[in-house]
């Protein structure tokens, strides 16, 4: 078994799941076994699942409180609306939209 060092410090196994730093865990003790062998722990730029999936998550609330910040430019005009009922311009409408839109794409791009 390879194990190696994430370029955040975190030890993984070859196929990318978390050694767990637990001594009482089964696959730690195989780690400390490698570790005892003289095995050797590579440095790498990998990233495990975890640490991916974490990259993704915050990235993606990046792009959400992006899009909430630019609507909120334009919030202004539905509550006019429902406060004295003066209709919302169709342009803000698609500009809204299209924000959506982009913003949609960006996170949908970020999960694949």
């Amino acid at each position: 078994m390879k194990y190696f060092l994430t370029k955040n410090g975190v030890t993984i196994d070859k196929n990318r799941n978390i050694i767990p730093m637990d001594e009482s865990n089964a696959i730690y003790q195989k780690y400390l076994d490698f570790l005892k062998a003289d095995g050797t722990v590579e440095q790498t730029d990998l990233l495990s699942d975890f640490e991916i999936d974490l990259a993704k998550n915050e990235a993606i609330d990046k792009l959400k409180k992006e899009c909430y910040d630019e609507l909120a430019l334009t919030d202004w005009y539905f509550v006019r609306k429902m406060d004295i009922g003066i209709e919302v311009p169709v342009e803000v409408i698609e500009q809204r939209n299209e924000i959506r839109k982009k913003y949609n794409d960006l996170i949908n791009e970020n999960l694949s």
